[in-house]
């Protein structure tokens, strides 16, 4: 941070970070933090990493990728789809 006049100039983030925590996970695809637990504990959605006992975190990348798996350009496309959150093959 630098200081003009009294201003704060923020610097842009040049990049997102590798690893993210649910909450921001959840945010970037538009779901909910439980939405994700619930996933993970059905073996579903996007792949993780259990860091410890009560560390999870996401490839945002994997994240970007589990996404895109799942476009459809219309709903019987979407019909086809896997439900429910599961891992795309």
């Amino acid at each position: 941070h630098r200081r003009f006049g009294g201003i704060r100039e923020h610097k842009p983030m040049t990049s997102t970070p590798r690893y993210i925590r649910p909450r921001h996970a959840a945010e970037r695809i538009g779901v909910s933090t439980s939405t994700l637990a619930q996933w993970r504990c059905r073996g579903e959605g996007p792949p993780f990493a259990k860091l410890s006992a009560t560390v999870v975190v996401y490839d945002a990348d994997a994240l970007d990728k589990w996404v895109s798996q799942r476009v459809a350009s219309s709903t019987a496309e979407a019909a086809r789809l896997p439900v429910g959150g599961a891992h795309a093959a």
